[in-house]
């Protein structure tokens, strides 16, 4: 079982015998409740996740480097936190050298931090995968930018869910245009956590999950085709 459609394909071409299975990563939907009023913080970015992940610390090392100077050019109040494990042991080194930019460690729970923002973002140019960054923004009711990458195999489209930048001049231009228009950052939210709801609620998932292991228990043995199990 894979929970994307990137990781399955790679396999398959290891292991053509196998029988797989897409069951994708979901988000709580009751924790990771819809923002209210006066959640949201005014020019606020946020990329939340563990960055333990090398391919975490890659994204927010190219968004400060590349992406959050035009960002700040054109919006200088603006504030990026970097929300998750290990922050500050990777990432501390940047926030004297950024203007607005803070890392917060460990966190008992993530959704405060998204909810708050602006914008969450998932710059990521390097993985494999969805990036679970999108389903929590998602859920939350925070407007999203990320790259065609962070997006894996998602049903998502491009100004309906949430705004893809696929470099960084469109990306920043993205963030640029959510922080200044409201009514854009509404439409998408509602529109995303939609989405979430009906495809990706852990109900939703833990019902696809029970029925593959259910099928796969039922095969009589000695004629069943092998089924690879991948865990992330």
């Amino acid at each position: 079982m894979f929970c994307s459609r990137v990781d399955m394909e790679c396999v398959k071409e290891l292991a053509p015998e196998a029988r797989c299975e897409v069951v994708p990563n979901g988000v709580d939907c009751e924790k990771f409740y819809f923002k209210e009023d006066g959640e949201e913080q005014a020019s606020t970015l946020v990329f939340a996740g563990n960055f333990k992940y090398g391919p975490n610390r890659h994204a927010v090392e190219y968004f400060l480097r590349e992406i959050f100077p035009m960002i700040s050019a054109e919006v200088p109040e603006t504030r990026f936190l970097a929300v998750g494990n290990g922050a500050s042991h990777y990432l501390a080194k940047y926030e004297d050298k950024g203007k607005g930019f803070a890392v917060i460690d460990f966190v008992p729970a993530l959704r405060p931090y998204v909810a708050s923002a602006t914008v969450a973002l998932a710059p990521l140019t390097v993985g494999a995968g969805v990036s679970n960054k999108l389903l929590e923004g998602f859920a939350t009711g925070t407007a999203v930018v990320a790259t065609p990458l962070a997006c894996g195999d998602l049903p998502v489209k491009n100004g309906e869910h949430l705004l893809i930048g696929s470099d960084a001049k469109e990306f920043a231009r993205n963030v640029i245009v959510l922080l200044k228009r409201r009514e854009l950052r509404t439409r998408l939210a509602k529109q995303a956590r939609r989405l979430v709801e009906e495809h990706y609620d852990w109900e939703t998932v833990y019902g696809k999950l029970e029925r593959v292991i259910e099928e796969a228990a039922e095969r009589k043995a000695g004629t069943r085709r092998a089924m690879l199990v991948v865990t992330a």
